[in-house]
């Protein structure tokens, strides 16, 4: 040990003598002894000792599973049990405590050591487990407009957050905690399932999922450990429902642009003309007048009028009257 901090709750003083003295040539850093229920709490709150060893049926008005309870929730301290006799009730009591472990009277120094260590353990476990969720939602709660969750081999979501969106077919209220075909409505269910399975098994998965009126772009990923075994997979889900009617849009406006292109490009190639008339000949036969022709492929508009040599066929007296005079 490297002189962790542990506080002995024992209200039998030569027992909690004899553990104290025992912690010390183990290599731990033991605080003085309390015998109650009370004294544990007050001096986990101000001294906070690394671990706590306490007998679980004690003196005074709080018992050991009471103390122990307020111990873990509010100090974050491990807790372990010294128990030499204890009715079923008692144990169950205990066991809701959620202690990090049991030593039972008499006890072997082996015993109790290897009790410490592994509550030590599996606490700064838990620690390293909670600080790394934390970064986590840090991480994903801003992911924009979506979603990001992680699923066990269960396919059970064991971590969702993200900015969230009314478009998005998973949510941390409905899904964290639960199983895909609980969290997902069964249209959803039978599509993504495939996919998380899919990660589990080592290959990526990318599609768009219809739900409600939106659509969510779906990404699902394998989660590999140091080793490089896949230990979970994760699901990134993001509402792309403006963006799907932004392309839409947008190829709308590429398909009436190419038509209108198209439509010019008829005026570039050899038109049936008639001579006397001068109608023009359509692609299905019919004969147009040549502006409603020439209107309709393309953005050009007429006016009407004369130009001076029809004028004085048409008009001739007109036109004789305006010219002016030679003299």
């Amino acid at each position: 040990m490297s002189g962790e901090r542990v506080l002995v709750v024992e209200d039998d003083r030569v027992t909690a003598e004899g553990i104290v003295q025992l912690l010390a040539r183990h290599g731990y850093a033991p605080l003085s002894p309390v015998a109650s229920g009370e004294e544990a709490v007050a001096r986990a709150e101000a001294e906070r000792p690394d671990l706590v060893l306490m007998d679980i049926r004690l003196q005074g008005a709080m018992l050991g599973v009471t103390a122990a309870e307020h111990i873990r929730n509010y100090c974050d301290i491990p807790v372990v049990f010294l128990t030499a006799y204890a009715d079923d009730q008692t144990l169950e009591a205990a066991k809701g405590s959620h202690p990090y472990g049991f030593v039972s009277k008499p006890y072997e120094p082996r015993d109790l050591d290897i009790a410490l260590e592994m509550a030590l353990y599996l606490h700064s476990m838990e620690r390293r487990v909670r600080e790394s969720e934390a970064r986590y939602r840090t991480l994903v709660r801003n992911f924009p407009n979506g979603v990001v969750a992680l699923f066990d081999s269960d396919l059970r979501f064991t971590l969702v957050d993200g900015a969230g969106s009314p478009g998005v077919c998973l949510s941390r209220e409905l899904a964290e905690g639960k199983l895909a075909s609980e969290a997902l409505s069964k249209d959803v269910c039978a599509v993504l399932e495939p996919c998380l399975r899919s990660a589990l098994a080592g290959e990526g998965c990318h599609l768009e999922v219809p739900y409600a009126d939106h659509v969510c772009q779906v990404d699902v990923v394998p989660i590999r450990g140091d080793s490089g075994s896949i230990v979970a997979g994760m699901v990134l889900v993001q509402d792309i429902t403006e963006r799907k009617q932004a392309e839409l849009e947008r190829e709308r406006l590429i398909t009436e642009l190419r038509q209108s292109l198209d439509d010019v490009k008829v005026l570039r190639g050899l038109l049936p003309i008639c001579m006397n008339c001068k109608k023009i000949r359509d692609d299905q036969g019919y004969w147009q007048k040549l502006e409603v022709y020439i209107r309709q492929h393309s953005e050009a508009e007429f006016s009407h009028g004369l130009c001076p040599e029809c004028a004085r066929k048409l008009y001739p007296e007109y036109i004789q009257d305006t010219e002016p005079s030679g003299e």
